[in-house]
């Protein structure tokens, strides 16, 4: 159940971390609870709530001290929370600025650099430590590439 539930979470975390959304991410956690606490139910009919509470719930996270979360004591995967995604602020463009005029260069360069880059699996972060952040082929940034990278050219394939 796990192995299915973990990327559901994390994908909708990620899409929606960019808004207002702490008291969603709270109250869905409190969803998943309930979800997950009917499940183990009805998974041990004969076991009574604190057997089902001591075998499911725990401190599974290595860093948090949240006792209610859903995982497994064997293997030590555990369930995420939403809540412990943080919260992305978007911050809207200044009116009238193209990606496309070359004098604002600059302004755009450093909108990228202040963006968070995407989350990463734990595999793609080690490789892209071990490539110091660079494409081995071109050369270029792998997360953050600036508009001098591609060649002074827009995002519509015209040239700046």
């Amino acid at each position: 159940m796990l192995r299915r539930l973990i990327p559901i979470v994390r994908g909708w975390a990620a899409y929606y971390r960019a808004v207002a959304s702490t008291t969603t991410f709270s109250s869905l956690d409190h969803y998943m609870w309930r979800l997950t606490f009917k499940w183990a139910r009805r998974s041990h009919r004969n076991k009574s709530r604190h057997w089902v509470v001591d075998r499911y719930f725990g401190q599974f996270h290595p860093s948090r001290r949240d006792r209610w979360v859903f995982g497994d004591r064997d293997s030590g995967a555990f369930l995420i929370k939403f809540a412990w995604t943080g919260i992305v602020r978007h911050y809207p463009v200044k009116g009238g600025a193209s990606p496309d005029d070359p004098a604002l260069t600059e302004y755009w360069r450093d909108r990228r650099r202040r963006k968070a880059p995407p989350p990463m699996d734990k595999t793609s972060l080690v490789l892209a430590v071990r490539q110091q952040g660079l494409c081995p082929l071109c050369k270029q940034a792998l997360i953050v590439p600036s508009l001098s990278a591609l060649g002074e050219t827009s995002r519509f394939g015209g040239l700046a």
